[in-house]
């Protein structure tokens, strides 16, 4: 579930958030919610240049 076109080194190198409430990726400053795996949410994302200039 770790971000694609990462390492596998970069995706073995994570941390548990609180008491297991998600997952951070440190390398990729990537975080996923046990729900969000559960749901197959996708996690929400910062606008865009493109986004916030419209």
């Amino acid at each position: 579930m770790a971000p694609i076109g990462s390492s596998e080194e970069q995706r073995r190198n994570f941390e548990i958030l609180g008491d297991g409430q998600g997952i951070h990726w440190p390398e990729l400053d990537e975080d996923i919610s046990v729900e969000g795996m559960l749901h197959g949410s996708p996690g929400r994302r910062p606008p865009s240049a493109t986004e916030q200039a419209a």
